[in-house]
């Protein structure tokens, strides 16, 4: 988090300070430099908020506000790299992942590493270098580092939903994919597997089933391990979901693992039940054309047909 330098002053205020005279561009050059120390010292002061102990409810209640504020000021780019750089920051913040016990602590923690992560290569590669997968991974199953679990129930549903949401930030857009690779060598998708087919919210569901209909979409490596793992049943099985939302984002995933083998697919969905494409075709024409664009009802229709209805 470095000052800018005096003819670097216009582009940060997006003004032309070309023509001040020497006295006024010096108290501007001062009062960008002033800003920015005070930048730096407010992000050390919540860097060490994050770090400090969780004994009372106070001190949880401190940690999470110091933690929203960080996921506000690293939403910029060059402050997720400070955040890591300057005041070292980055790595605590994973930790708490899977150190904190408290839900909400390890929640807004994993929602910070995603902004950080966010189309962020460099964030990205620290993040694996710390072993954010891993660490990820351990919260999304309720699992904490010291090797216990969260609660008998398992994690909260939006603590999965947080994990799950860092996870599709981090391996995104990574150079070579290396991402997705990672996270398929590290049996992603049978966690993705594990959240369609419990009995979990909207929400959480919708998330899964986004982020694995964008995954078989750009990797084929994905799809043939989505096929050999049976997810095809998963996602039909979404296609009959009681919410549009869902139905949407299981037929775009439906639609990519019959476009990868037509034939297997099918096989998979109708050894589950025979009746499954018909009901299929019915859920699809029952959703309210309304609340979804042309494209996506076309694709649907397209997928009514590749299941030989």
């Amino acid at each position: 988090l470095a000052c800018p330098q005096s003819q670097d002053a216009e582009q940060f205020l997006g003004a032309d300070v070309t023509e001040l005279d020497p006295e006024k561009r010096a108290f501007l050059d001062q009062a960008i430099k002033n800003f920015m120390e005070q930048e730096n010292k407010t992000i050390l002061g919540l860097v060490e908020g994050i770090r400090a102990p969780e004994e009372n409810q106070d001190q949880i209640d401190a940690k999470i506000e110091c933690l929203e504020e960080l996921i506000d000021i690293t939403d910029k780019i060059d402050y997720a790299i400070g955040f890591h750089t300057f005041a070292k920051g980055f790595h605590p913040a994973i930790d708490l992942t899977v150190e904190s016990r408290n839900p909400q602590v390890r929640s807004k923690a994993a929602e910070l590493v995603a902004t950080c992560v966010k189309d962020n290569p460099i964030s990205q590669a620290w993040a694996f270098e710390h072993r954010a997968l891993q660490k990820l991974f351990a919260m999304h199953r309720g699992q904490l580092a010291d090797g216990s679990t969260v609660r008998p129930e398992g994690p909260t549903e939006g603590e999965r939903t947080k994990a799950l949401s860092a996870l599709s930030a981090l391996i995104q857009n990574t150079p070579g994919s290396a991402g997705e690779m990672a996270f398929l060598q590290a049996k992603g998708l049978d966690l993705l597997k594990e959240d369609l087919g419990a009995q979990i919210g909207v929400r959480l569901k919708v998330k899964a089933l986004f982020f694995l209909q964008w995954l078989l979409r750009g990797n084929q490596a994905a799809r043939q391990a989505a096929l050999d793992l049976g997810l095809s049943v998963d996602l039909a099985l979404s296609c009959i979901d009681e919410d549009d939302e869902v139905v949407q984002n299981g037929w775009l995933g439906l639609d990519v693992m019959t476009k990868h083998d037509q034939a297997a697919a099918l096989q998979q969905v109708s050894a589950r039940d025979p009746n499954m494409p018909g009901l299929i075709k019915n859920r699809i024409a029952a959703i309210d054309t309304e609340a979804v664009d042309e494209s996506t009802i076309d694709l649907a229709h397209k997928l009514v047909q590749d299941l030989g209805l």
